[in-house]
């Protein structure tokens, strides 16, 4: 008995290592797309690698570099979740350089290459896979 529950703890242990390493429908490097409320339209590159990855807003020539504080700096990105249709994930900048806002971002799956969606106040933002 003590053999039959050592092995089925060991096929249990074994699968959940399987299941862990499985890749994300999500997984690799992405190029963000917004046009801000002031205005202002905005690039950024997403990584991700399972429930984690990071966010990098990118310097585009309308921004002032002086002013740019949280440009071309690495956030670190949480997965809140994630289905075959839909991924959440936040963007926690204030862990990075205090006076950076936090973002939170919902998109659907368009195909396998592009996704559309919203941060929390309701910019629209595309997601293209690089």
């Amino acid at each position: 008995m003590t053999i039959v529950r050592f092995c089925m703890l060991g096929i249990t242990v074994l699968a959940t290592i399987a299941f862990a390493q499985e890749a994300s429908l999500y997984d690799g490097k992405w190029t963000a797309t917004y046009k801000a409320q002031n205005g202002k339209s905005y690039n950024a590159e997403l990584v991700l690698k399972g429930t984690a990855g990071t966010w990098k807003w990118l310097l585009n020539r309308e921004h002032q570099v002086g002013r740019a504080t949280c440009i071309n700096h690495d956030f670190p990105v949480t997965v809140q979740n994630s289905s075959p249709s839909e991924l959440t994930f936040n963007i926690e900048a204030s862990k990075t350089i205090q006076g950076c806002t936090d973002r939170t971002v919902t998109v659907k799956l368009v195909d396998d290459n592009n996704l559309d969606g919203k941060f929390t106040d309701g910019t629209a933002v595309k997601l293209t896979r690089q």
